[in-house]
């Protein structure tokens, strides 16, 4: 199971896409103010 999720394409529809955009984004913006602080 883990490597056909891993490995296999798979389809999201635009929600699921829009909450793993949003994540990565605030992750993003998470780095980057710790970044400055470091």
């Amino acid at each position: 199971a883990y490597i056909s999720s891993r490995y296999m394409p798979r389809n999201y529809d635009r929600e699921e896409a829009e909450e793993l955009l949003n994540f990565a984004e605030k992750v993003i913006e998470f780095v980057e103010s710790t970044k400055g602080q470091a």
